[in-house]
């Protein structure tokens, strides 16, 4: 059977959420995938370029979560924020391996903070466009970010958010509505500290 770029992107996902990134290499990937590590070559130049194709494949992933979701004009500024990011939060509910990935790979990969006086490059994926014009039409409703720079915002959602939801995906706490509304609660009073700073 042919081994594809996703099922190497799988199988990485795989290995990260039951071993951990550090101990993620080019053999266990290869053992996962069911191939000799030399294969993993004829796809991805390097085991760094593999990492970053899962962390893409999980950027598209929540991105889609997005897409054909408008903003309720009836909905005031929390009810608006609150259901962009629950659907953020349950991606990461609900793939928990994903969830595992994405946290370690910007914890050991990259991710310094942003300055505020730095621009949005750090989060320019276009697979979030659609997410970004939806927060740009919050701010022009709203003021959002009157006080706080829109890249300090989208920094504190993208940390929070994977570790919130792995007290789900691990068992830590149930997943039931009122859970999920407790989480949301921790989440819209880190916003409350972000604007009256």
């Amino acid at each position: 059977m042919a081994i594809s770029k996703n099922d190497i992107i799988e199988a990485t996902i795989r290995c990260t959420s039951r071993l951990g990134l550090p101990a993620v290499t080019m053999s266990t990937i290869g053992k996962e995938v069911g191939i000799l590590a030399q294969g993993l070559y004829n796809h991805f130049d390097s085991k760094d370029a593999i990492l970053k194709s899962c962390f893409d494949s999980c950027n598209r992933q929540l991105a889609g979560q997005f897409a054909g979701v408008t903003i309720n004009p009836e909905d005031d500024l929390q009810t608006s924020l609150k259901k962009l990011w629950m659907r953020y939060f349950l991606f990461f509910v609900n793939h928990p391996g994903e969830c595992c990935f994405y946290r370690q790979y910007r914890e050991l990969a990259v991710a310094p903070p942003p300055k505020e006086t730095e621009d949005m490059t750090f989060y320019s994926d276009p697979a979030f466009q659609h997410l970004w014009n939806l927060i740009d039409a919050l701010d022009e409703k709203y003021g959002l970010f009157a006080s706080v720079p829109k890249n300090m915002m989208v920094y504190y959602v993208r940390n929070i958010t994977p570790y919130l939801a792995r007290s789900f995906s691990d068992d830590i706490i149930p997943d039931t509505p009122e859970n999920r509304e407790y989480m949301w609660k921790l989440v819209s009073r880190g916003f409350s500290n972000l604007w009256n700073q």
